[in-house]
């Protein structure tokens, strides 16, 4: 799935984390991401990948509601998402 794409009770949306601590379930994702990525550790990037992927269509619809999109945003960081 695409970054953003993802919606809760698919693999990879929010609902993973329901009853769970947000915060921290973000977190290992950051790390994972910023691992894949062979980053020598967590930035803000991997961070807002992190979000992207938890909150999925979330996340892409409030883009949208602001007129741009994840695509967008990625591109303006010079950052390719991850598949």
């Amino acid at each position: 799935a695409e970054v953003g794409e993802s919606e809760p009770g698919e693999p990879g949306g929010s609902a993973d984390l329901e009853g769970g601590d947000v915060v921290a379930g973000v977190s290992e994702r950051a790390v994972a991401i910023a691992v894949r990525r062979g980053s020598a550790g967590v930035t803000t990037v991997e961070l807002l990948l992190a979000v992207m992927s938890v909150y999925g269509g979330h996340f892409a619809r409030v883009l949208e509601a602001h007129g741009t999109d994840c695509d967008e945003v990625l591109d303006r960081l010079g950052v390719e998402a991850l598949a």
